[in-house]
């Protein structure tokens, strides 16, 4: 329970036992007594920041209502009413009622509600209500829903829904699909503003395979 400065004891000067803290607010001047700094010390420092079990939380509302160690989360709401351990959360309400160990959620809304365990979710609601495990996704809503293992999923709302495991997912969206080899190749050069020394992926429908132009 955190405690309001008008509760504070008075600071009368030197009658105060030796130890005892003075603070002046608005030319009225309170003591903190060393067993008072103990009990509220957390609050001070803001509400739910926790200062055991190596955990971190900065941003409103964060880790509140939560369980675990070795948790760093930054952003409001981040972690909050969650459990799990050995997590990083950063972003608005990412981690948010996630009950998986091992996760890593970067980007708001990632990994909310998760109940999978060695996450790895990168972008704005990546793995939200996540039920898989061994699981890495990057792209916005990628594997939202998903209740596969040992999947990797990118790009944008990439594998949402996937009840399949041991699968590698691309977002439609993500990768062109051309005709053939040909197609792809007059798409896809520099001069139309392909990167030099990379290779892209495509799909090809002639061969109904994915195949790559590399420059």
């Amino acid at each position: 329970m955190s405690t309001r400065i008008s509760e504070l004891p008075p600071y009368t000067g030197a009658t105060n036992p030796v130890g005892d803290i003075p603070i002046s607010i608005n030319g009225v001047t309170y003591r903190i007594t060393p067993q008072l700094l103990a009990q509220t010390l957390q609050q001070i420092l803001d509400n739910n920041h926790d200062l055991v079990n190596g955990n971190n939380f900065q941003g409103s509302g964060a880790g509140y209502s939560s369980t675990g160690i070795n948790i760093n989360a930054f952003g409001d709401l981040s972690f909050e009413t969650s459990a799990g351990n050995n997590v990083n959360a950063f972003g608005e309400l990412s981690a948010f009622s996630s009950t998986g160990d091992n996760i890593n959620a970067f980007g708001s809304n990632s990994a909310i509600a998760n109940s999978g365990s060695n996450v790895n979710a990168f972008g704005d609601e990546a793995a939200n209500l996540n039920t898989g495990t061994d699981v890495n996704v990057f792209g916005t809503r990628a594997a939202k829903n998903n209740v596969g293992s040992d999947v990797n999923v990118f790009g944008k709302d990439a594998g949402a829904g996937n009840q399949l495991s041991g699968q590698t997912i691309f977002s439609n969206t993500s990768m062109p699909s051309y005709a053939n080899e040909a197609t792809a190749a007059t798409a896809i050069t520099t001069t139309n503003g392909a990167s030099a020394g990379s290779t892209y992926l495509y799909y090809n429908q002639d061969k109904k395979s994915i195949m790559a132009i590399r420059l």
